[in-house]
């Protein structure tokens, strides 16, 4: 059940990726070839218990891109006219699209707060980061029959940013460790 349940996260996350492999070169062992698209139910279709086997063209080149920005970096004063709630927020947050080539899918979104502390509040009050968890596929160094072999992993991604009570704006109680 618990399998399924996974096979079934990996195929809905899958496809909103579409990848593109364009450098022919050998990493690992495993050849990678540049002949590009790769349909991925062909990948759940080679899971074998909890490892995934995955044709060396829809392996990430080894090299990380820099992470890119997307949306207000900087932390700017309400706007009522802003439309998505990542501006609208007490605690707006921009996100990052970070790049890993040891999972997949490789490219990720992640929030990160514009803000120290929340708009419209009081100085006790700061923007922290919301995580939710993740299920990708981690590569391991094992090339079979020129497959790679990824096991799924959890990895906890910042997705949001929310207003609490800064953590030195709380006063130890009698009988309470701090």
């Amino acid at each position: 059940m618990k399998i399924t349940t996974i096979i079934a996260q990996i195929v809905a996350l899958l496809f909103n990726y579409n990848f593109e492999i364009s450098s022919p070169s050998t990493w690992d062992g495993c050849e990678r070839r540049a002949d590009g698209k790769v349909r991925y139910l062909d990948m759940v279709r080679k899971s074998v218990g909890h490892n995934f086997f995955i044709p060396p063209e829809m392996v990430p080149p080894p090299e990380c891109d820099p992470p890119k920005n997307v949306g207000i970096i900087h932390c700017s004063k309400f706007n009522s006219s802003a439309r998505k709630l990542q501006e609208v927020a007490n605690c707006p947050w921009y996100t990052r699209i970070t790049h890993d080539p040891t999972i997949f899918p490789p490219y990720r979104r992640e929030a990160v707060c514009s803000c120290k502390k929340c708009r419209n509040s009081s100085s006790n009050f700061q923007c922290v980061e919301v995580f939710s968890n993740i299920t990708v596929l981690s590569r391991t160094n094992v090339c079979i029959d020129g497959l790679y072999m990824y096991s799924p992993s959890v990895v906890r991604v910042p997705t949001a940013c929310t207003c609490v009570l800064a953590t030195n704006a709380i006063a130890p109680r009698k009988g309470y460790a701090t």
